[in-house]
């Protein structure tokens, strides 16, 4: 049996307990099993188009019946309707798989966030796609109103995933439009740029520790500007939605799978999966699934060490969210 330097393709830990365990009866066999996630937690998903519970429960069941054969243990939605928050609290306590956001207008309002966070949700989703559509100025963030909620949730050590900045030019590897929200809000005179909005979540994430800030599809940053912000701000973290994407027909470049795979063993602890995946009722379709393997196929590529796998594929959102661990989805008999 070749033997292949483990730092650089890791094998499943049990490869290595075969080797002893039995008196080495099977020891060989299997050799070339890579670490596998356990199961993961989806962090980023949106709960679209639900109006009770009847519906909410269908649309998880719908997914999962399709997902969970990939793994996924649990999903982390985020909830707009506050009508929604006794129904979300419900499910969360007789369903595993299932936690929320709220996620609230820029408005914003403590009352309802309180009652989200007694409802059970885990945390908020913020979006600055209206700032830069120029629908409100990203100083309400900074506001009295948002400093109370942000010291709220700071109390609380509760989670905020939020889209900060967005990237600039087409993005069709993954169907991403041209300068998406920033060519609505140009020609409206919007001035501030993604500098400024990293900024100000910056400033934020500093002025309430206890918040972990999570910055949706890496902050649109690169491996680079992650290490520097993650080494100055202990409670910034990001997701692997969307940049974190490898479709069906490819395969990574070894220079680029080696720059990913040195960033997440240095970091891994600072990353969390999450997909961006849009579910509605009636909607879920194998085209969203395709979509959603892509990010798992991404990770998979990487080749990561068991421990950093598993911190990236679940570890990390319990460690923030306070969510129960062991979430196994069910084993059928294709064992995948």
């Amino acid at each position: 049996m070749q033997t292949i330097p483990p730092s650089k393709y890791p094998r499943s830990p049990y490869v290595a307990k075969r080797e002893m365990l039995d008196d080495g009866f099977s020891q060989g066999w299997g050799f070339h099993f890579p670490p596998s996630e356990s199961y993961w937690v989806d962090c980023h998903v949106h709960l679209r188009g639900c109006g009770d519970f009847a519906q909410v429960t269908d649309t998880i069941n719908r997914w999962f019946h399709q997902a969970e054969a990939y793994r996924l243990g649990r999903v982390v939605c985020f909830v707009e309707d506050d009508a929604l928050f006794d129904i979300c609290g419900a499910i969360t306590s007789v369903d595993p798989r299932f936690s929320w956001f709220y996620w609230p207008s820029h408005e914003g309002d403590l009352k309802t966030v309180e009652r989200a966070l007694r409802c059970g949700a885990v945390g908020l989703k913020l979006h600055n796609h209206l700032a830069m559509e120029g629908v409100f100025d990203p100083s309400v963030w900074e506001s009295p109103r948002w400093q109370d909620i942000f010291a709220c949730l700071n109390q609380y050590g509760a989670a905020v995933n939020w889209h900060v900045t967005q990237r600039v030019a087409y993005s069709p590897y993954h169907g991403g439009g041209d300068n998406a929200y920033w060519s609505v809000g140009r020609p409206r005179g919007v001035a501030y740029t993604n500098q400024d909005l990293l900024e100000q979540f910056l400033r934020i994430a500093q002025d309430y520790p206890h918040v972990s800030m999570i910055g949706a599809h890496q902050l649109y940053l690169s491996n680079a500007r992650l290490r520097e912000l993650f080494d100055a701000y202990p409670n910034v973290f990001v997701d692997t939605s969307v940049g974190y994407f490898l479709r069906w027909a490819d395969t990574l470049e070894e220079a680029d799978r080696d720059s990913y795979r040195s960033f997440l063993i240095d970091y891994g602890d600072r990353v969390l999966f999450g997909s961006d995946t849009m579910l509605m009722p009636q909607s879920i379709e194998p085209y969203l699934l395709e979509s959603w393997k892509c990010h798992i196929r991404f990770l998979s590529a990487l080749k990561l060490p068991f421990d950093t796998l598993q911190m990236i594929a679940h570890g990390n959102a319990e460690r923030l969210m306070g969510l129960p661990t062991g979430n196994e989805a069910r084993k059928y008999s294709t064992r995948p």
